[in-house]
């Protein structure tokens, strides 16, 4: 029997369907499938996804010319892993259509809680970002504004629920926030990796917040991801703009705390799964990468995927292949979010051979 309950926003399937018949990996993952079809508003998230991407594709031309009016550009440095002048700054085209998901979802979607508060720790990121480019403030102000924007909204909101002192809780809710924010910022070192990796790590933070009721996680991870996806053409495989701090701040904030928001309503509310691919590779980069901690101070080419970059394999070859990795553990972070103990075995054996596998890329190259 298949039965439909659904207004303009919302879809409600109940199936009745057992797969009792089915091995348990197979039943798990139809079981999760059908759970999410039947106790979400799927479609205001997807309006959020075509919003953020239809207006980064239209904004994103304006933004260039302000940036090339602005005389902002993005020269040769000790980190760049690119030649001549290219404009910087083009994040704020997300950060734009973000924002326009974002007050359509407010006023229109079904279960938009927790969206306004998100939202808005992700537009103050992104206003210190675009701060940033145009005066290029000093790495101690850049810091003690990050850990004041993220401590606040700790306080103010309180993301993550869980059995600990509340000292402990926050204190890791804001070393999460803005240690991922920087991550996010290092590793946009070459054409379309950001954009790229957060298209897929938003697109599995949305899906985690949809099946387990996070309405407000959900529709911020669906317009990044679009938007991402609507940036790509502009930055890969040759690169016209680049995302600037305007754009890593914004979708690394953003990122940060729809996983925490997610993680809140998961089922063990442990790590958020989305963000388990982004954060092993990249807290691993720079052990692997660095001769000593120095490294992880001052500007550098020596990220696993700038070596394989600039050792020979060209900007496309290695956004690709650290796309398909990422895409490959944002499933594995799913299974492992589920509680079945198999699933997780599986996932972290996979996982960890992902890792490994990506680590030592650059020794064959």
């Amino acid at each position: 029997m298949l039965g439909l309950v659904g207004g303009t926003h919302s879809i409600d399937v109940d199936f009745g369907l057992q797969f009792s018949h089915l091995p348990p990996m197979e039943a798990l993952v139809l079981d999760s499938a059908l759970d999410w079809i039947s106790s979400v508003r799927a479609s205001d998230a997807l309006v959020a996804f075509v919003l953020g991407l239809v207006v980064t594709l239209a904004v994103t031309p304006i933004v260039v010319l302000y940036l090339c009016r602005a005389d902002l550009f993005d020269s040769e440095n000790e980190r760049s892993s690119h030649s001549g002048r290219i404009p910087r700054g083009g994040g704020l085209a997300i950060v734009i259509a973000a924002a326009a998901a974002v007050v359509y979802s407010l006023v229109a979607a079904s279960d938009s809680n927790g969206l306004a508060a998100s939202a808005g720790c992700a537009l103050v990121f992104a206003l210190l970002g675009f701060v940033d480019d145009h005066h290029s403030l000093s790495a101690p102000i850049r810091l003690a504004c990050q850990i004041a924007l993220a401590a606040a909204f700790v306080a103010l909101f309180q993301p993550l629920a869980v059995d600990a002192p509340a000292p402990l809780v926050c204190a890791g809710e804001i070393l999460w926030i803005v240690g991922f924010v920087n991550v996010f910022n290092f590793m946009d070192g070459i054409n379309g990796i950001s954009s790229m990796t957060s298209a897929i790590v938003g697109g599995t933070i949305a899906v985690a917040s949809l099946a387990w009721g996070s309405g407000g996680a959900a529709l911020l991870a669906a317009a990044i991801t679009g938007a991402s996806i609507g940036f790509l053409p502009s930055n890969f495989p040759n690169a016209k703009v680049f995302l600037g701090d305007v754009g890593s701040y914004g979708i690394g904030a953003a990122l940060a705390v729809t996983a925490l928001m997610s993680a809140d309503g998961g089922p063990d509310h442990g790590s958020p799964p989305g963000l388990r691919p982004l954060r092993g590779r990249c807290r691993l980069d720079p052990v692997r990468s660095g001769p000593s901690p120095s490294a992880l101070l001052s500007a550098h080419r020596d990220h696993v995927y700038q070596r394989l970059a600039n050792g020979g394999w060209g900007h496309e070859r290695t956004t690709l292949t650290v796309g398909a990795l990422t895409a490959l553990l944002s499933v594995v972070g799913l299974a492992i979010g589920q509680r079945s103990l198999l699933a997780q075995l599986v996932g972290v054996v996979i996982g960890l051979a992902v890792v490994v596998t990506y680590l030592v890329l650059p020794a064959r190259a």
